[in-house]
């Protein structure tokens, strides 16, 4: 499984031609004793400046979900997902298939960061649900 989600995250880099090799070397200081120096695990280090760049080619797939014959939208920035549409139904159907693409490179949606809105134009009322 690992394996294939790195051969799509190299399929998605190479589409936007950027290829990245390195190894990184690294030990650990505390107080005076330095540890013996090891290899960092490929990935990205949190806080990187690259970690907003790959995790959007990334994830670059769930925002071609979107069909604007029903009204349905993504909007991704940096690492939130926004999903828009008219109603309940269309957007249920844009969540699951947003939960197919996520399971496909082995990430889901964080439910104690998400959270729903609704807003009904012709009553002027909206609900939140957490």
């Amino acid at each position: 499984m690992q394996f294939i989600l790195y051969e799509k995250l190299l399929i998605d880099m190479l589409k936007v031609a950027v290829l990245l090799t390195f190894v990184l070397l690294t030990c650990v200081k505390w107080n005076n004793s330095w540890s013996c120096v090891f290899k960092v695990s490929p990935g990205v280090r949190q806080g990187s400046v690259l970690s907003p760049y790959l995790f959007a080619v990334y994830v670059d797939d769930i925002g071609k979900l979107f069909n604007a014959r029903l009204g349905t939208f993504v909007v991704l920035y940096a690492n939130d997902i926004l999903l828009l549409a008219p109603s309940v139904a269309p957007l249920q159907s844009l969540l699951q298939q947003c939960e197919k693409e996520l399971n496909l490179i082995d990430m889901a949606i964080n439910t104690k960061k998400f959270t729903a809105a609704c807003v009904l134009v012709q009553e002027m009322t909206m609900c939140v649900l957490n």
